[in-house]
């Protein structure tokens, strides 16, 4: 199939400019490296490379998205490496550059509108002018701390489903991005075992024993590996909607040898999970499976995928076989309702309760936990932990606000799940969708315990599958026509048989 999404078509002169590129850089690094100074010339030697990615991504809309979509992956560990990093605004220039892109392939005409599902842009464009809304609360400090916080609040959503609706032109390029999405996972799941088995390099050690990261990851029961991201939390949800998404990609995926490396790259994510001792994780593979069962429409699957589940439950919930090892031990504390942090969960939001009361629409973006302080907001409701992104936005939006984004998201997945259960015929298309599906919807149900959902790199990833899920429809249309076709050309190629005794005639 023809790809729509390319201004120009390939030509050779493209691997003359990376020749060029390559060539440039290594003899800027040989002087550099015989002058004793590497810093700027290092600098000056990427300046190629990166003139060179921004051809190939402007031509390509597929290719600056999967540049946004690895940037985004990476943020964290940026932040960490370069202290107090301008995160956000880095992000923000990857999306505004993606958008910038999309103007250009508007202009020249290669875009396809009708592949745009209205679905999913208008729910989240009602949660987008929602928190737009809350910039008029009266417990909005300035617009700087609401302008901070609409962008990860409701902004991002909004353009990712937009992004993803005009990038992805055919079914090819979902696999493209989930070999990238699979490296970068393996790449997470080599960095914690560095922590584990190598140690912890200076930064890390800063964040542990500087920061304060020691008091919840080096803790009685073991050290919680959190890898590149910003806590073990963080690590652990990410690796749990990655089992689920690989799992059951690779279980559809017709690719012999595709199939082998997504079951190697959900076998490693689970191993993540668990090394990150984040107990709220393991929500993502039971919710996540669940609802693959729900909406696969496949005994012979399902029936396997329902056993595996309900066996772990009982013996993580039942048994206490396993229970010297530490990993097992705290996972299985998930399921114990006397836990401390538990009980004081519990205890900070029967007060936030109170508080809220008299604040149907919130104490407004960025106004709660720790971010409120950070503003200059002293009251009460700043200084209370949320643990949690619902509890968060019970905070900054009120009852009217989780109210309404509890209802989108609700309506979003049950829809993406009608989509896939009732739509799709293409077996491979279906399971993909379904993997996407599943994955977002273990994350959103981790998020009763955890921000995760709407920290780097989760959120934009779950914003890229939900996307996805409303593009299969047009996948899945793409996908039977190339059958059809496929059948018609070998159908030709057939040469009929001679009749019988043709040749005496003759």
């Amino acid at each position: 199939m023809e790809n729509t999404n390319n201004i120009r078509k390939y030509s050779p002169w493209r691997q003359v400019m990376l020749s060029i590129a390559a060539v440039v850089s290594v003899l800027v690094l040989i002087v550099a490296g015989a002058m004793g100074n590497m810093i700027i010339p290092v600098a000056v030697a990427l300046l190629p490379v990166l003139a060179y990615i921004i051809m190939i991504t402007v031509e390509d809309l597929k290719y600056s998205y999967l540049l946004l979509f690895v940037v985004n992956f990476f943020i964290p560990f940026v932040g960490r490496y370069w202290l107090n990093a301008p995160i956000g605004i880095i992000m923000d220039g990857m999306i505004a550059y993606n958008i910038l892109v999309l103007l250009c392939h508007v202009m020249s005409h290669s875009v396809i509108y009708s592949h745009i599902q209205m679905e999913p842009v208008i729910a989240t464009g009602i949660w987008l002018f929602y928190c737009i809304l809350e910039a008029f609360n009266p417990r909005t400090i300035s617009a700087y701390v609401w302008f901070t916080h609409v962008r990860n609040m409701g902004l991002y959503m909004f353009i990712i489903i937009i992004l993803v609706q005009t990038t992805f032109d055919d079914f090819k390029t979902v696999h493209k991005l989930l070999v990238v999405w699979s490296l970068l996972v393996l790449v997470a799941v080599g960095k914690a075992l560095m922590q584990k088995y190598i140690g912890w390099d200076s930064a890390e050690k800063y964040f542990l024993y500087v920061m304060d990261g020691q008091r919840t990851h080096i803790i009685h029961s073991g050290i919680r590996y959190f890898s590149i991201f910003t806590d073990a939390s963080n690590f652990g949800g990410n690796m749990g909607m990655a089992v689920v998404v690989f799992l059951i990609v690779g279980a559809y995926t017709k690719n012999t040898i595709l199939r082998i490396f997504y079951f190697i790259t959900a076998a490693l994510a689970l191993y993540g999970l668990l090394i990150s001792g984040t107990r709220s994780a393991l929500a993502v593979p039971f919710a996540g499976l669940a609802v693959f069962v729900a909406v696969c429409g496949n005994p012979r699957t399902a029936i396997p995928v329902f056993v595996i589940m309900i066996s772990s439950l009982v013996f993580l919930k039942y048994t206490n076989i396993g229970q010297g090892n530490p990993v097992i031990r705290r996972a299985r504390s998930v399921f114990d309702q006397n836990d401390e942090s538990y009980l004081v969960r519990q205890r900070n939001q029967a007060r936030l309760k109170e508080l809220l009361e008299p604040l149907p629409f919130g104490n407004s973006l960025g106004m709660s936990a720790g971010r409120g302080k950070k503003f200059g907001d002293t009251s009460e409701l700043a200084d209370i932990p949320t643990d949690s992104w619902f509890v968060q936005l019970w905070v900054e939006t009120g009852r009217v606000g989780l109210t309404l984004y509890m209802g989108i998201m609700i309506y979003l997945l049950v829809r993406g799940g009608m989509i896939i259960f009732f739509t799709i015929r293409n077996n491979e298309v279906k399971g993909i969708s379904a993997a996407f599906l599943s994955g977002v919807t273990g994350l959103f149900v981790m998020s009763s315990n955890n921000e995760v959902f709407s920290q780097y790199p989760n959120s934009i990833i779950a914003y890229t599958c939900l996307g996805l899920v409303f593009l299969a429809p047009v996948f899945d249309a793409q996908v039977e026509k190339m059958k059809q076709k496929e059948n018609k050309d070998n159908t030709l190629t057939i040469q009929p048989d001679e009749q019988p005794g043709s040749a005496g005639k003759a």
